[in-house]
């Protein structure tokens, strides 16, 4: 992970100019062992490690928690069902107004569930998430990992307000993509003497935390985002699903994707 990260930073730097750093987060989705981390583009810095400690907004990564919280309804909300892709605005209790766009500026009127996921639809998933309640969605992104103390309970968190590390990411990513069972981050497999004596072995445990088949559909409507949505161009990459997010004026690029072979990157 470490050579295709350094080599690819010169090629962007071209386009975006100098400065710019990298990390990244690899993890079995299975077990939540860590297979490899890059915590930045300069090779044995000991250093600050962006991976574990560069908190950025994380954009659209959040709104799989958005569908997921609506998919643990299958009463009320399946991957079909109609969401409004129309103007919504939103009055806070200073007075101040929001008003909620798609990248692309436009409205699309109805659209079902599965697809505003898939292309990242902004205004859908604030009005779903206004819908479910921001408690409840709140709820959802702990049980993924995420902690309590990171999310501010606003409207702008269901576009991802909220600032977490790439292993945070990767924690929260892991337990949606293994059916809903979180298993903790973990770079240590064992602690041997010189003897040979194991005093140390890290067994895998996983705890259910959200439903297997809200967590299965949430990750169909990610798959879909590979094939037809804003990943399409990571579909050569990750065979499974897929996520990314831009941020301005500082430029950050986010993406979570998900694959048979390693898990939550």
């Amino acid at each position: 992970m470490k050579k295709p990260s350094a080599k690819r930073i010169p090629q962007l730097e071209k386009t975006s100019g100098k400065g710019l750093e990298a990390a990244a987060v690899a993890v079995d989705r299975n077990t939540g062992e860590i297979r490899a981390m890059v915590g930045g583009k300069r090779t044995g810095y000991s250093g600050f490690n962006r991976a574990l400690n560069a908190s950025r907004p994380i954009g659209s990564l959040v709104k799989p928690a958005v569908y997921l919280t609506a998919l643990e309804q299958p009463e009320a909300y399946d991957l079909a069902s109609t969401l409004q892709d129309t103007p919504i605005t939103l009055k806070g209790s200073k007075g101040n107004v929001w008003q909620p766009r798609n990248y692309d500026r436009k409205f699309r009127g109805n659209v079902p569930l599965y697809e505003a996921l898939a292309k990242s639809l902004n205004v859908p998933t604030v009005r779903l998430g206004m819908s479910l309640g921001i408690k409840n969605v709140s709820d959802t992104l702990v049980r993924l990992g995420v902690d309590a103390n990171e999310i501010r309970p606003v409207p702008s968190m269901f576009l991802g307000s909220l600032s977490l590390t790439p292993y945070q990411v990767a924690q929260m990513f892991q337990t949606l993509s293994n059916s809903g069972r979180q298993a903790d981050l973990s770079a240590l497999r064992s602690v041997v003497t010189v003897e040979g004596d194991v005093i140390y072995r890290s067994l895998p445990k996983a705890q259910q935390k959200v439903p297997q088949q809200a967590a299965w559909l949430t990750t169909f409507a990610m798959k879909k985002g590979v094939a037809e949505g804003t990943g399409r161009y990571l579909n050569s990459q990750f065979a499974w699903a897929a996520l990314r997010v831009k941020r301005a004026p500082v430029m950050t690029r986010v993406i979570v994707g998900l694959s048979v072979s390693m898990g939550a990157k």
